[in-house]
């Protein structure tokens, strides 16, 4: 959209309720009329910018509703605001950090929805980053800002409500009816129960987005066709969150990664992918009985090497996600919540069943039969025996994800700690050189002699024994969540803005980028 049509839309609203819907999302909707009481919300309507008590407010520990609310009041400008800008120096500030040495390690999930919501504001045609083709906090847009934000906060109503706006405004250009579904996917997930915004603030938003309604040609739930026999449909605008990784692993040739906007197969040495799905969040991919199975969020997809089928498929969009897993006898197990299945191959169906804990933060079936489960950022349990945090059997703060390595040992990715190994004679886990916090994967070569360890934000480590070898600074990536080892030793790292493969060539390590553009 152009300036000048956003402009014509302006007039249009005046006119017609019908034309309003040509201006745009981010501009059409007050989220602060419904927060008149708050006096941040009637101080940021008079001053516009973020100074003063206003940048005290959205740096302070404050409802999130209430930033947002601040923030909508701030406004708009149709020649671009620099309250991104203001908020990152208050940030620096208030951090103690010269501004230029802030990076997105020192934002909080609460600071990068400020920050996302402000830069969309500040320049609704672009929503770009404080700095064009810069990376971290300076090279980050405002949908990728939310993006991350709503990863860490799957559960806040008002995050993914602002975010599905700000995509709302992004399809602007494109599908009127993707404007329309951008929000109405964000109430399906969220019952009024698990709002934490004002209903009349959601009201009146939704009273300007239901004017995209009728450009939708099928009902929003509509069931997808089962079989795809596309492997790869036609590109759209967010095929980039392909890239946007957050599972890895091998498919016989393949490399499969399950990412923000489905699930993508690449050829090892190939600059083009083979196939893709579009979903949205598959966060657990296994490879089970001659397929590369995903879990997302509305279904299961099932990647046979040739086309694509789905299967338990959920319209409710209820804030949370399939995962696939391999059982105690190496069956496929699906979980939702704490709704578990069984894979039978010879119906090609899903039959529900009983696991206990199944509705842990992460589980694992060990080779040896015994299932370990994780409450979220309260303890860590077997069958046998529960570990609380921070304690002599587990000295670790905040355990995200278990690990089993080919020599059948435990390990156990901890967010605050780095990673932690398991030893079954004692029962005792112990905390690994290597990484001090942020443990997000674990790759043993037994054949080599090598140990990987991945750091979220940081990159790879590579140790042998108790010694660190090498370190492969990989922040470009921002935020990795899943690493692969092959069987010929090569590694490979999903990330925040691409996969990447690390591999040995010439007695040196090469680096290998995979992006969709």
């Amino acid at each position: 959209m152009t300036r000048a049509i956003a402009t014509a839309g302006l007039v249009a609203l005046l006119l017609s309720p019908l034309c309003a819907r040509a201006d745009s999302p981010l501009t059409s909707i007050d989220l602060a009329a419904a927060y008149s009481d708050v006096q941040a919300v009637n101080r940021a309507r008079v001053s516009h910018k973020v100074q003063g008590k206003t940048l005290q407010f959205l740096l302070e520990d404050q409802p999130l509703d209430h930033k947002a609310a601040v923030i909508n009041a701030i406004g708009w400008d149709f020649d671009g605001q620099k309250n991104g800008q203001r908020f990152v120096a208050g940030l620096a500030k208030a951090r103690g950090i010269a501004i230029e040495e802030l990076s997105l390690d020192h934002l909080t999930a609460d600071d990068r929805f400020v920050l996302g919501y402000l830069l969309a504001m500040d320049d609704y045609f672009e929503m770009g980053p404080l700095r064009p083709d810069s990376t971290g906090i300076w090279g980050a847009s405002a949908i990728e800002l939310l993006d991350q934000a709503a990863f860490s906060l799957p559960d806040d109503f008002t995050v993914h409500y602002v975010r599905g706006l700000v995509q709302a405004q992004a399809a602007m250009d494109s599908s009127w009816c993707s404007v329309y579904l951008a929000t109405h996917q964000v109430l399906e997930r969220f019952p009024e129960s698990r709002r934490n915004m004002r209903p009349q603030a959601v009201a009146d938003a939704q009273q300007y987005m239901g004017l995209y309604r009728d450009d939708c040609d099928v009902a929003p739930n509509a069931a997808p066709v089962n079989v795809s026999s596309s492997a790869k449909p036609p590109a759209t605008k967010d095929d980039w969150r392909l890239n946007q990784i957050y599972a890895v692993t091998r498919y016989g040739s393949n490399i499969v990664a399950g990412t923000q906007q489905g699930v993508v197969v690449w050829q090892p040495g190939q600059a083009e992918h083979v196939a893709h799905y579009n979903e949205f969040i598959c966060g657990h991919v296994v490879v089970h009985g001659g397929s590369a199975w995903a879990g997302c969020d509305t279904r299961v997809l099932r990647w046979n090497g040739r086309e694509w089928k789905t299967y338990l498929h959920n319209p409710d969009n209820d804030a949370e996600y399939y995962a696939t897993r391999l059982g105690p006898r190496g069956q496929l197990l699906v979980f939702y919540g704490s709704t578990a299945w069984e894979y039978q191959p010879a119906r090609d169906k899903f039959t529900e069943t009983s696991i206990p804990s199944a509705g842990a933060y992460d589980l694992i079936f060990r080779a040896n039969g015994q299932m370990w489960w994780i409450d979220f950022l309260s303890s860590v349990h077997s069958e046998q025996q529960t570990y609380a945090l921070e304690s002599i059997g587990y000295p670790g703060a905040d355990p995200r994800k278990f690990f089993e390595d080919e020599r059948g040992r435990l390990w156990v990715q901890d967010f605050r700690s780095g990673l932690l190994l398991y030893d079954d004679a004692t029962r005792r886990f112990a905390l690994q050189p290597g990484l001090a916090d942020k443990g997000s994967g674990v790759a043993v070569d037994t054949a080599r002699n090598r140990v990987w360890m991945l750091h979220y934000t940081d990159g790879l480590t590579l140790m042998q024994g108790n010694k660190v070898v090498q370190r492969f600074d990989l922040r470009h990536l921002e935020h990795m969540r899943d690493m692969h080892l092959d069987d010929n030793g090569d590694i490979w790292v999903g990330g925040w803005t691409q996969l990447v493969r690390i591999y040995l060539a010439g007695g040196s390590w090469q680096t290998e980028s995979y992006k969709i553009p």
